[in-house]
């Protein structure tokens, strides 16, 4: 596992001292707005993600680079979405395999596939693993940066742990409360209380190693 961490770089973060709340409350049809759940669109595009034992990832998130830029300074492709997976189950204990909290294992599992954040023109609309009613990602207010460990976008994330996170050169987006989804996918990262979080590299050179997606516990 050393090998893995001889390319990473700690935590980091665009630097902006403010961030806005996320509001996620609202149903929406319109598949070209940010929001969360919903089908992909990756038709025609891209595969869709798989886990590391083959099965297909959720669609915990669909977001205009566009509105990523315009609330964190982002350089990011105009045209393009951020499409974030995670694998989910309703029936068996996944926790482990989406956590991130510091250990180079934990990174190396993500990095297999178990978690998958891809960048890419707009598609076919397709739907595969779990759906998710989709529901709009509105801004809310002005937060504190780090103190505030709801749905926000921009600033610095609110970790539930503190230990050293190597995280390559991806930089600090956004975070998802599990608890902010719809009730019956209020435990989405594993329990109701548990945060993912969103890093993505800017003007990325290869669409699938665009960003990096992890969650964490208290």
């Amino acid at each position: 596992m050393n090998n893995l961490n001889a390319g990473l770089a700690p935590l980091a973060y665009k630097g902006t001292t403010m961030s806005h709340e996320i509001l996620i409350n609202n149903p929406t049809n319109n598949l070209l707005l940010p929001r969360i759940g919903g089908e992909a669109l990756i038709e025609g595009v891209t595969d869709w993600p798989l886990s590391p034992n083959g099965l297909p990832l959720t669609l915990v998130a669909s977001i205009p680079n566009s509105f990523i830029a315009k609330h964190t300074g982002f350089e990011l492709p105009e045209d393009h979405y951020t499409s974030v997976f995670s694998y989910y189950s309703d029936s068996d204990y996944f926790l482990d395999q989406i956590t991130y909290h510091g250990d180079p294992d934990e990174l190396s599992y993500l990095m297999q596939g178990s978690t998958k954040v891809i960048q890419h023109r707009i598609g076919g609309n397709i739907s595969k693993g779990t759906f998710i009613p989709s529901h709009l990602m509105e801004i809310g207010s002005f937060t504190s940066n780090d103190k505030d460990c709801g749905s926000r976008i921009g600033g610095n994330p609110c970790l539930l742990q503190n230990e050293t996170i190597q995280t390559e050169e991806f930089i600090f987006a956004l975070q998802l409360r599990s608890s902010d989804f719809p009730s019956k996918f209020n435990d989405i990262f594993g329990i109701p209380d548990a945060l993912g979080y969103l890093f993505l590299r800017e003007n990325p050179q290869v669409s699938d190693r665009c960003g990096l997606f992890f969650v964490q516990t208290t």
